[in-house]
């Protein structure tokens, strides 16, 4: 997930840990699991963190993330 957000995998954890991922689609005995649609849905409608930049995450597509 942190490769498709373009992020470095620890930034993935600290979303996590603040709230700032959408609730996960289930969770197995090694953590959370989200479908790619619904982190691509949350990627495409969260804030910028770059004024007038692209938005990261434009890279593969995958049916999970985890």
């Amino acid at each position: 997930m942190a490769e498709y957000l373009g992020v470095a995998r620890s930034t993935v954890r600290t979303y996590v840990s603040r709230g700032e991922m959408p609730p996960p689609d289930m969770r197995l005995a090694g953590g959370s699991v989200w479908h790619a649609d619904t982190i691509r849905a949350w990627h495409k409608n969260r804030p910028s963190q770059q004024q007038g930049g692209p938005r990261a995450g434009s890279r593969g597509q995958r049916d999970t993330f985890d």
